[in-house]
């Protein structure tokens, strides 16, 4: 659309020039044909005055109403206006026999046939005055003087349409060369729509892509939220059964000393087994509680481990996400050189071209920047992410291995329980079945240390888990404010 703008300018400043000489033509001959009536009515040869009244007459219907209302086409009038004279002058030779006094309007019809500087209009004036001076020349009488000054006039004619014709054929020259230059010029503001177009194309296609990515980083920020509050409560947890584990292993201790007790002093044996029996019996009831404790443990653990493998195949999927936005950048990286080359080719046209694609290479290398952080960001958390999954395997066994050792500990405070149940009616196995009860209450001892240890250990772990989910919802954020500002940036070469 600008080139047809810019054709149709170039089109309206010729006719504007040809109006302007068709003007010039006008007055400069117009003005000829008033010096000519003048003089032909004061000199009383009133034989000329209709010759130079009807070419008057005629100059202006030609100039006035036809080439500017019924032909409109002013392009017509010069030729016109060099034939019509030049017809005039030619004839007046035969009619009146003139010819001396007709030899300065030859020169002057021939420098108006140059005002145009076009080569065939001045060549048509050039060669009628040629005819009109050989004319005017082969149809008087001359003497020697007049031969002489015609012999002048001829030499000063030629002369004069030869600078006049090398003037018109410079000036076509340099016309050619401002015609080229303007269609070069036309051309390479096309091709530099068309990039711009390119260009825009492909910076809102890394907008839509930044988006995307954007949107998937805030998503996984909500699921880091939620997995950490979800991990903070699974340790208060944790350390909530820590400390009944240590209420277990003390009440464990002090059901072995009770027992050694019972051992050294059997005689008092029938009074304390009331209270023994209430004891396991609590004892029992702490051990079905802290193993449905440990079944729900060990369920939420399930939970979070298919979480963390969710959690990895999302971070492999930004993974190639971040392949994706390496070779947009290396595609805008590329497009910017190639603008740069172009701008360089065009020169001082292209130089705001140059700068579009100096901030293009600029935005290339910052997303290059970016998604290289982007991968060293993720790297971290893929490390970190298989050391969380290798811990949480691990927690995984230690609270099967608890569930054993608890479903022992209740197998054995079971048997104790119908010990006690029968201990009125087996007075004489007391010692022995004593015996037995303090073997039991200290594996009971180990096993609630141990799974006490286990617990502790699970519950540092979930610590580390926590502190490595809060580094990556960090370096996520910060990902996601450098893609905003990249896309602020991009939409900015846009605008």
């Amino acid at each position: 659309m600008e080139n047809r703008e810019e054709f149709t300018s170039i089109n309206e400043m010729n006719k504007r020039d040809i109006r302007k000489k068709n003007l010039l033509m006008f007055i400069t001959f117009s003005l000829s044909l008033v010096v000519a009536l003048g003089k032909v009515i004061s000199s009383s040869d009133y034989d000329k005055i209709w010759l130079y009244g009807s070419e008057l007459i005629l100059f202006f219907f030609f100039y006035f109403i036809l080439f500017q209302v019924v032909l409109k086409k002013a392009e017509l009038f010069p030729i016109t206006s060099i034939i019509v004279p030049y017809g005039f002058t030619i004839a007046s030779l035969f009619i009146f026999e003139t010819g001396l006094d007709l030899i300065p309007m030859f020169l002057f019809l021939m420098l108006i046939s140059g005002i145009h500087l076009k080569r065939s209009i001045f060549i048509v004036g050039y060669v009628l005055g040629a005819i009109g001076l050989f004319l005017s020349y082969s149809t008087m009488s001359l003497d020697d003087s007049t031969r002489s000054l015609y012999i002048v006039t001829f030499l000063v004619y030629l002369l004069s349409g030869v600078v006049l014709g090398v003037m018109i054929y410079l000036n076509r020259k340099q016309n050619e060369s401002l015609q080229h230059l303007m269609e070069q010029t036309l051309a390479e503001a096309a091709t530099q729509e068309e990039r711009h177009i390119q260009l825009t194309t492909d910076v809102t296609n890394i907008l839509d892509n930044l988006s995307t990515v954007n949107a998937q980083v805030q998503t996984g920020l909500s699921s880091q939220e939620e997995m950490r509050i979800a991990i903070n409560e699974v340790a208060t947890g944790s350390q909530t059964q820590s400390e009944q584990i240590s209420d277990i292993a003390d009440h464990a201790k002090s059901t072995k000393n009770s027992m050694k007790k019972l051992f050294e002093v059997s005689s008092s044996l029938g009074e304390n087994a009331t209270s023994a029996k209430v004891m396991v019996s609590e004892s029992e009831e702490k051990m079905t509680s802290l193993t449905v404790d440990m079944n729900s443990l060990a369920a939420i653990l399930r939970d979070m481990n298919a979480s963390f493998k969710e959690l990895t195949e999302t971070i492999q999927e930004t993974n190639s996400f971040t392949g994706k936005i390496k070779e947009i950048t290396d595609q805008t990286n590329l497009l910017a050189l190639n603008a740069s080359i172009e701008a360089a080719r065009a020169g001082e046209a292209g130089r705001g071209f140059a700068v579009v694609a100096e901030e293009i290479r600029k935005l290339a290398e910052m997303s290059s920047l970016t998604t290289d952080r982007i991968n060293e960001n993720l790297l971290k958390l893929n490390q970190n992410n298989e050391e969380a999954l290798e811990k949480m395997s691990t927690s995984t066994e230690y609270i099967e291995k608890g569930q054993e050792s608890t479903r022992a500990v209740s197998t054995a405070f079971g048997n104790t329980v119908a010990v006690f149940e029968n201990l009125s009616s087996h007075v004489q196995t007391l010692l022995s079945l004593a015996e037995q009860v303090n073997g039991e209450t200290v594996s009971v001892e180990a096993s609630t240390n141990e799974l006490a240890a286990i617990i502790e250990q699970s519950t540092a772990s979930l610590e580390e888990m926590t502190a490595t989910i809060e580094t990556l919802t960090n370096d996520q954020q910060s990902i996601a404010h450098l893609m905003g500002e990249t896309s602020r940036r991009a939409e900015s070469i846009i605008t």
